[in-house]
């Protein structure tokens, strides 16, 4: 096989993977997809999709809502996500009150929304990914969101979500979290202030506490700044919250 031949094999390849993917079916009434990408879709609307992640012990795969809202002008790709810890409701809460504020007609680009990342968790109310089969491990999605490891199910979990529906549609994110039960939190941002355009991401969202810090490994924030994609962890609070 010639070396021209397998270029384009692979760039040919590349081009069909990066399409947004559907799977002909839905759930809930709306399209299920197997990969997005924001770029493949029609400017001026609001796009409802469920995201068909891995499957369960039972063999049926696990659906994360998405929204995405596509502004009557090109523009960048902003990412909202939330609920990577299943114990922590008030940012999906959020997302959807975001969502309700957002017109196409008033945006210039494209906000992605992750309305839960975390199904397995949320279901049984944990903080970690929860495996199946009546096992009491956890796992932290936000400690390997770009490992690319696969061997067990929540590394092909947050794999999957990493390649197939973050990590391509975003120019800068907001991965929103909240204390967990029995605490009371201030409204703080975790930032990685070596790079302006998180330093300014952080300014903005005029948090009581600015934690200036250089990201864990692994995490959605980190692993988006990697990348070269300015990201900020966003910890709500669950009285302030409500003023949106």
């Amino acid at each position: 096989m010639s070396k021209t031949f397998l270029l384009t094999f692979l760039s040919l390849t590349t081009l069909v993977l990066a399409k947004t993917e559907y799977t002909g079916g839905k759930y809930l009434g709306k399209d299920v997809i197997t990969n997005l990408d924001v770029e493949d879709l029609e400017d001026g609307k609001t796009y409802e999709f469920f995201f068909e992640g891995t499957e369960n012990s039972l063999g049926n795969p696990w659906y994360i809502p998405v929204t995405v809202i596509k502004g009557e002008k090109s523009g960048k790709k902003f990412l909202i996500n939330s609920g990577v810890h299943g114990n922590e409701l008030n940012p999906i809460l959020t997302t959807y009150k975001i969502k309700e504020k957002l017109k196409p007609q008033d945006l210039k680009g494209t906000i992605t929304i992750v309305h839960g990342m975390n199904i397995p968790g949320l279901l049984n109310n944990n903080r970690g990914y929860t495996f199946g089969g009546g096992s009491e491990s956890t796992s932290d999605l936000n400690r390997q969101m770009d490992s690319g490891k696969t061997a067990t199910s929540d590394q092909k979990y947050s794999t999957l979500l990493w390649n197939n529906l973050l990590s391509k549609n975003a120019d800068k994110v907001i991965d929103l979290h909240t204390s967990g039960k029995g605490s009371k939190f201030p409204l703080f941002v975790y930032a990685d202030f070596r790079n302006p355009d998180i330093k300014k991401m952080a300014e903005l969202t005029r948090a009581d506490i600015v934690k200036m810090d250089n990201g864990e490994k692994g995490s959605v924030e980190t692993s988006f700044v990697e990348l070269g994609i300015p990201s900020i962890t966003f910890e709500l609070d669950l009285q302030k919250h409500k003023k949106l």
